[in-house]
């Protein structure tokens, strides 16, 4: 037998192993910022966003994710019509349930199971809406009055089709084009699969509609905007924003440390998708 010691790895295999090594940490690295930031992030938009256009809107489960995010590629969903539920999660993971109820619309099953979402109770108000023949918006009838002066016709259904033209490289898609001058209806058209009648997300103009909602509040003397709003959750002993009023929070004044930014994992979609 030979007595010679065996041979040291080479200087290159070392690098190798080590260039390796360095590859497979990079590797899970990536993984858990994907599964732990990225990912949540993508099925809750996905699962709120789906459930709210079916059991909301009444669309098509079909295909909703192109349409309404196409940056959640990698997400898959399931709707639950039985349970009026959407469940999205990435390759088996960061799994999110939304929950639809009566009144409320959907909520993403963050901190709390589906089931306590769906007992609690909730009774819409039955709000009687507009209707009969009298113009918009005191009804839905059809306004027979001659036109504006002024208002040049053609020009605006020429200027209204060309928004639902999809012919650039950023694509419009329109879903629907109303014109109002000075509190009447003058034009409307929407794309295929949405009417007067489909409610559609609002994003920013929610908040100018529950800004004038808190104003109707106000004028009946049931709300005063300069007193503290009260939230349970910021009434802890020592909590600051207990004394956040009304007007500070409808204007955006708060003082709460709060970044504005649209990014993959923002102080917004942390606050909408993954709280």
């Amino acid at each position: 037998m030979s007595s010679e010691a065996p041979a040291k790895p080479s200087k290159r295999r070392r690098i190798v192993k080590t260039i390796a090594a360095v590859l497979a940490l990079g590797l899970v690295g990536v993984f858990i910022w994907l599964v732990g930031w990225i990912f949540p992030i993508g099925t809750g938009i996905s699962a709120k966003t789906v459930c709210s256009d079916v059991f909301v809107a009444g669309r098509s489960p079909e295909g909703l994710l192109e349409q309404e995010v196409p940056k959640a590629f990698f997400v898959g969903y399931e709707v639950d019509e039985a349970q009026h539920s959407v469940t999205a999660s990435a390759f088996g993971f960061a799994g999110k349930t939304a929950v639809y109820r009566p009144g409320l619309g959907c909520t993403l099953a963050l901190g709390v199971e589906p089931e306590t979402l769906r007992s609690q109770g909730f009774e819409p108000a039955n709000a009687a809406l507009p209707a009969g023949t009298a113009p918009w918006p005191e009804g839905d009838g059809k306004d027979e009055r001659p036109d504006p002066a002024g208002l040049d016709r053609p020009a605006l259904e020429a200027a209204i089709a060309e928004l639902f033209v999809e012919e650039g490289e950023l694509p419009l898609h329109t879903r629907a084009v109303v014109v109002v001058q000075d509190g009447r209806l003058l034009a409307e058209r929407y794309a295929p699969g949405f009417d007067a009648d489909t409610p559609q997300l609002g994003w920013s103009m929610s908040k100018s509609v529950t800004s004038a909602l808190v104003g109707v509040l106000v004028g009946r003397g049931e709300v005063d905007i300069d007193q503290p709003i009260g939230f349970a959750e910021w009434s802890g002993a020592g909590d600051p924003r207990a004394a956040l009023t009304w007007d500070q929070l409808l204007r955006m004044s708060s003082g709460l440390a709060f970044n504005e930014d649209y990014g993959l994992r923002s102080d917004v979609t942390v606050m909408l998708f993954d709280y």
